[in-house]
């Protein structure tokens, strides 16, 4: 009887996958392949903030201030700091910090069905325009020298809001070779929606604007680029 139940089971779930054949036939698979897009950004900012001061026959005067220079014109775009300081009787001081703002239209990713980012790298043609220690001597770096400093993710969308005073800094994953970064994580958070996509803010690794040196770390950026490899899905019949 237990044999006789045992084979009746056999067929009902015998029929139950003839039943299912032309069903499953008709089921698609995803099949995942690799593809890459390089974007180029469709917002870049500059921000100059400045501070001059001097001393002439006990007369003092200070000036600062700071400037946005929107969508720059086609070249480099400065970005760290310059400090002039003559300590003499009658002194003149100047301070400049420079920043660069960024941001990338990720449509063309964020409207696929699959979203996986594999890896992303922000590509950036970077030249050294001074190099200063604080007597304002030139400076050579060893290796590839760099005048970029903190990165941040601005908390204002640039479109819309202030984002130069954004807080958080963010840092990349690692740099690659000569000035490329590694920036997968923050660009896989834009892709999928769990970080909005506010761009990103580079400065120098200085922005003291006050300071009584000559110290100086100015670089040009250009060719910004950012490089991103991600799985696409393209549904085929099983």
């Amino acid at each position: 009887m237990a044999l006789t139940r045992r084979r009746q089971r056999s067929w009902v779930v015998a029929a139950a996958l003839v039943a299912l054949m032309p069903l499953l036939s008709a089921c698609t698979v995803p099949k995942l392949t690799e593809a890459t897009i390089t974007f180029k950004p469709t917002l870049l900012k500059h921000q100059l903030s400045r501070h001059r001061a001097y001393n002439a026959f006990f007369t003092c005067s200070y000036t600062s201030g700071t400037k946005q220079f929107d969508d720059p014109a086609a070249g480099e775009v400065p970005v760290g700091y310059g400090r002039l300081y003559d300590g003499g009787f009658c002194w003149e001081q100047l301070g400049e910090a420079h920043r660069v703002l960024m941001q990338f239209d990720l449509s063309a990713l964020t409207n696929l069905e699959s979203k996986l980012v594999v890896s992303a790298d922000l590509q950036i043609d970077e030249r050294i325009l001074a190099m200063r220690d604080a007597d304002g001597d030139a400076m050579r770096a060893g290796g590839t020298p760099t005048c970029l400093g903190g990165w941040y993710q601005p908390d204002a969308d640039p479109r819309t809001g202030n984002p130069w005073g954004a807080t958080g800094e963010y840092t990349y994953e690692r740099r690659l070779d000569g000035s490329s970064y590694r920036i997968t994580g923050l660009v896989s958070a834009w892709v999928i929606g769990t970080e909005p996509n506010t761009g990103l803010l580079l400065r120098g690794q200085d922005e003291d604007v006050n300071a009584e040196n000559s110290a100086a770390c100015v670089s040009g950026l250009s060719g910004f680029r950012l490089t991103v490899r991600f799985l696409t899905s393209s549904s085929i019949k099983g």
